[in-house]
């Protein structure tokens, strides 16, 4: 009696192992195809409303081309410089009524100050007299007197105003005149009242609403004297 025989058919073994190799080939192929492209790739993201067309993106929201820009608020305006950049009467109260004097400006040997003109201006807390001269401005010196006094000889001088303001300059021609009829509710009047060694003496007349003399300042600017005459009586 034959044995069965423990090999296959050649044509069994050769069929057999197609079938091997066609299944080991099919797996391959498909992780070829997973690796390549195949199988779950990440979501690409959504367009954005606000991206350009060269994919740049620009900001959600950008100002309005139409909308005026904020301007920036400073402090309130000040009021208008006057002669010299000084701001007239900026606190009258502060002004005092006591004795004064200064130097003048551009004084040198052979120059004269001449005297051009006085101009009166009324301001809204005080009086400007101004005094413009010619190549300088002379020293000053400015005190209350009562009664008012002519130089030298000393002799009353009357004129209007409740209080009376002695202006002296100094250095300035024998033949120097003031004037000026001008006048304001509290500048009553200036008057030429004499010269004596060199000074020229002059009284303005000062109302004041209580009678009392009232504060003033004094600033020489180039060839200006420039006095300030408070509305109110010194400090007040």
């Amino acid at each position: 009696m034959r044995r069965p025989s423990r090999h296959l058919p050649r044509h069994r073994a050769a069929t057999a192992l197609a079938a091997v190799l066609l299944a080991v080939t099919a797996c391959q192929g498909g992780e070829e195809d997973d690796a390549a492209g195949g199988g779950e790739t990440p979501a690409s993201p959504a367009s954005s409303p606000s991206a350009s067309a060269s994919g740049s993106e620009t900001p959600a929201e950008s100002p309005d081309a139409t909308t005026a820009a904020p301007t920036a608020s400073g402090p309130a305006s000040s009021p208008a410089p006057s002669e010299g950049g000084d701001v007239i009467c900026p606190d009258p109260s502060a002004l005092d009524a006591g004795r004064k004097s200064g130097d003048g400006a551009g004084l040198g040997a052979g120059v004269v100050p001449r005297l051009q003109e006085v101009r009166v201006a009324a301001h809204p807390r005080c009086d400007r007299v101004v005094f413009d001269f010619e190549n300088a401005a002379p020293g000053w010196f400015a005190w209350y007197e009562e009664p008012l006094r002519s130089p030298g000889r000393g002799d009353a001088v009357r004129m209007p105003g409740e209080s009376h303001l002695k202006f002296v300059l100094s250095g300035v021609p024998r033949d120097t005149r003031v004037r000026t009829d001008a006048t304001t509710a509290t500048l009553r009047g200036i008057k030429h009242i004499g010269y004596f060694e060199g000074e020229l003496s002059l009284g303005l007349g000062i109302d004041t609403p209580d009678g009392e003399p009232a504060g003033f300042r004094v600033r020489v600017w180039d060839d200006k004297v420039v006095l300030d005459i408070a509305h109110t009586s010194a400090g007040g």
